[in-house]
């Protein structure tokens, strides 16, 4: 849960896929209606119950990726404690423009992540097993959705309306309004190795885990973007993240091409 994984944040991908479903989409990952906000200090504060509401409609793909290492009642309260985690970071998500700004859900679901990462390191869980139990959720969240509408969503996602807003949005993040947010520029395709790209110089989620003081996590986050981008067909390819302390995440997105992950070395097959 990085950065976007198309033109696109997570939420609004999913909100996609639901209103092409009808409205048949998986287990509350559609978006709810935003509630009106006073101002930016209370923006998180303000949505805090639909907030937690979003969380806890997803926490069944974490507890399933548990499943193999934990038994029913140990799964269950790791659960209620990252929640209770997770409730206490709301208030300290920093604004970068709310709901007019799509990468507001990532910064919102690196959340959920760090939330789960801290109950299980309290519990004595190594790094890269918590990297593994975020990577299993995302792709059993993926798999709750049918292939066809995923699908769907991802040849929507590389239309040229797509791709416009693509770069309105990075034009947008160059003016640099909230300290905290992304800044993205829009990479024209060669027509041959890839279709289009987004080269990240700032990262909303590696400011937010530096300031909680957990930047180690953040490497296992810029994972996740390969289970979504194999979902939908986009064929992601990626040779630096910022989470990795590279100058730059350079997204390459390929219509159809299999997904070209970079993972830890040994990551895939530590997993239970």
């Amino acid at each position: 849960m990085n950065h976007q994984p198309l033109c696109c944040n997570r939420r609004e991908f999913l909100r996609l896929i639901a209103l092409v479903a009808g409205g048949a989409a998986a287990a509350g990952c559609a978006a709810a209606t935003p509630q009106p906000v006073e101002s930016e200090g209370d923006y998180y504060v303000a949505q805090t119950d639909r907030l937690l509401g979003d969380y806890d409609a997803n926490l069944i793909f974490f507890t399933r990726a548990m499943m193999g290492r934990y038994d029913e009642a140990e799964i269950g309260a790791i659960g209620r404690a990252a929640r209770r985690a997770y409730a206490e970071l709301i208030p300290q998500l920093p604004y970068i423009g709310g709901d007019a700004n799509g990468l507001t859900t990532n910064l919102v679901q690196s959340a959920w992540c760090l939330a789960l990462y801290r109950t299980l390191q309290s519990r004595g869980v190594p790094l890269m097993d918590v990297g593994r139990v975020l990577y299993k959720a995302i792709s059993n969240m993926m798999a709750a959705y049918p292939p066809g509408f995923m699908h769907f969503g991802g040849l929507l996602e590389v239309s040229t309306l797509s791709l416009e807003s693509l770069k309105a949005g990075a034009a947008q993040s160059q003016q640099r309004r909230y300290a905290n947010d992304w800044v993205y520029t829009a990479v024209r395709g060669n027509g041959d190795d890839f279709d289009f790209g987004v080269d990240y110089t700032e990262c909303g989620i590696v400011k937010f885990y530096q300031a909680q003081g957990a930047p180690e996590l953040t490497s296992y986050l810029c994972q996740l973007d390969f289970p979504m981008s194999a979902a939908s067909g986009s064929g992601l390819a990626r040779t630096m993240t910022l989470g990795n302390g590279d100058a730059v995440c350079d997204f390459r997105y390929k219509w159809g091409r299999p997904v070209q992950p970079s993972l830890a070395e040994g990551f895939l097959e530590g997993m239970w």
